[in-house]
């Protein structure tokens, strides 16, 4: 009697699949049933085994034929199970990490175990100490757009395995209100522009500003009316400074920090004219605003020489700032407020006041 025998061929191949392939070792366990095929090849317990992604992808288990069941291992910090597939074969399912499929007497069964790595980005924003409250845009790859505020950071959001990028835009309200971007930078050494997540990491990206009040500004504008003479011929004091005479365009303008106070006082007036003050004293200077003092020169003849008084008060009582002081003396008596002033028709000579 001849008894033939034809040898089973088949076999079962386990893929490690894994985004990003990193090389980080999965660890793997099961149990063979047998299949009946091959009579020797009783039930047992499979001997562990790793695979890594690309290094050492894959394994085709020796036992052929048969029941299989075989279970990824705990997946290390930053990594998550994505499914399991299997070809050559439609007897197969899965519980999560576990499968269990059988392989035919000349069926060749590849399963691919899919992972992915993930990580978390936090974005985090400060701001120079004694800067008003403000709140800023960013937009990202990864989540769209937001806003944080000074001393805000965001949720770490996770992510998968990857680059991705964040930027914060300032408004052009914001740019001429002060503010400015001084450093953004990942605590990774990432730039923000290109920020490398692997599994597991967490990596915080942080954006600094600075805030400088803009400043103010002052000008002193020049009205001639009537005479022949012209701005060039009148000169004007601010606080201590020198005198100086006014621009032929009959306008002065200067740059100030905000909160600042100033006062303009004309120092010479031009033969047979008198002046008259508008927002000259104690200006207060306001951030991104420019405040007008104004001089008017009127002309009216006269013996030629002026004596003019102007009243230039200082208070932080805001009740006093229209107050009104009484004068008296060689020009009689009359009253005047601060920034007022009056002209005098006088001889040369000295007077008293």
């Amino acid at each position: 009697v001849f008894n033939n025998y034809r040898i089973p061929t088949g076999k079962l191949t386990i893929v490690k699949d894994a985004t990003p392939g990193d090389d980080t070792p999965f660890s793997f366990t099961g149990t063979y049933a047998g299949s009946g095929v091959v009579a020797e090849r009783a039930a047992h317990t499979l001997d562990p085994f790793e695979l890594q992604d690309p290094s050492d992808p894959a394994i085709t288990l020796p036992e052929g034929p048969g029941a299989y069941v075989v279970t990824e291992g705990a997946l290390g910090a930053g990594w998550q199970f994505d499914d399991i597939v299997c070809t050559g074969t439609s007897a197969w399912s899965h519980d999560g990490q576990t499968l269990s499929v059988t392989v035919g007497r000349d069926d060749q069964v590849v399963c691919y175990f899919y992972n992915s790595g993930y990580g978390h980005i936090i974005v985090k924003k400060v701001v120079s100490a004694g800067s008003p409250a403000a709140t800023f845009g960013f937009s990202s790859s990864y989540a769209g757009g937001f806003s944080l505020a000074g001393g805000e950071q965001t949720a770490a959001i996770k992510v998968p395995a990857g680059v991705y990028s964040v930027s914060e835009a300032l408004t052009a309200e914001q740019i001429a209100d002060g503010w400015a971007q001084a450093a953004a930078y990942c605590g990774d050494g990432s730039a923000v522009g290109a920020i490398g997540v692997s599994p597991g990491e967490t990596v915080t990206c942080t954006f600094e500003n600075t805030y400088q009040m803009p400043p103010g500004y002052l000008r002193v504008v020049k009205v001639v009316d009537g005479g022949s003479a012209v701005c060039s011929d009148f000169s004007f004091q601010l606080d201590s400074d020198p005198a100086v005479a006014f621009d032929s365009s009959c306008a002065d303008e200067f740059e100030f920090p905000a909160g600042s106070s100033h006062w303009v006082v004309e120092t010479g007036l031009a033969d047979d004219y008198t002046a008259s003050y508008d927002n000259c004293s104690a200006v207060e200077i306001v951030a991104g605003e420019t405040a007008v003092c104004t001089i008017t020169n009127t002309y009216e003849e006269g013996p030629g020489t002026s004596l003019t008084i102007v009243k230039a008060a200082r208070t932080l009582n805001e009740a006093l700032e229209s107050a009104l002081f009484d004068f008296s003396g060689d020009l009689g008596e009359f009253s005047l407020a601060s920034g007022d002033s009056q002209a005098f028709h006088v001889e040369p000579g000295t007077y008293a006041v």
